[in-house]
């Protein structure tokens, strides 16, 4: 294997890590020889999923039109962050 000297500040900023996440990755590949195995489960659906459940709600009329972004939707300002996440939720466990 060949090393090759890259500026540390560009490598993480490029792939969008912290420098911590790049000592600890490491420190692991030096302890145990092998490289990280992701485990996650696979992301697509769950951004389809997602992705739906907001296209499902419907937006708000305007008040006025300001004229920067045609296509921008309001959401109703009694919906957050965390009422959203519970609606999710409990569309899911429907299923």
């Amino acid at each position: 294997m060949s090393r090759l000297q890259v500026c540390k500040k560009t490598f993480t900023e490029t792939l969008g890590v912290s420098r911590d996440c790049v000592q600890n990755l490491c420190r692991k590949f030096m302890i145990t020889g092998s490289t990280y195995v992701e485990k996650r489960e696979d992301t697509q659906d769950l951004r389809t999923a997602v992705r739906a459940f907001i296209e499902s709600i419907r937006p708000v009329e305007k008040f006025y039109y300001q004229g920067k972004n045609v296509h921008r939707q309001y959401l109703a300002s009694d919906l957050n962050i965390d009422k959203l996440h519970l609606k999710y939720s409990d569309k899911c466990a429907e299923y």
